[in-house]
């Protein structure tokens, strides 16, 4: 919320922007290590059911999350591809009502 409201070189909220070819890569990059990360670690130590999948789609919300509190506008572009995931995973795993 303070990034909205106060966040910016004059404290006067954020405007809306695009992230540069640089700052989308290493978005995305961290959204990859976070994935393995966490993959490794549920699947090491968790009975979940699809550790490497629900990882990833955990490490790249919160990519797409960090995006969106600072006003970027790919952030809706990985967050529409993450919930389609998400979803066919829901779907798969015949968890209709989630």
């Amino acid at each position: 919320w303070w990034q909205w409201t106060r966040g910016g070189d004059q404290h006067d909220g954020r405007k809306v922007s695009r992230l540069s070819l640089a700052s989308l890569a290493t978005g995305l990059s961290m959204g990859a290590l976070g994935a393995w990360l966490l993959g490794y670690l549920m699947a090491n130590h968790t009975d979940a059911s699809a550790p490497w999948l629900d990882a990833a789609l955990t490490s790249f919300s919160l990519v797409a999350q960090l995006w969106m509190a600072q006003k970027r506008l790919q952030c809706w572009a990985l967050w529409v591809v993450v919930d389609l995931c998400y979803v066919a995973f829901f779907v798969h795993s015949q968890l209709y009502l989630t």
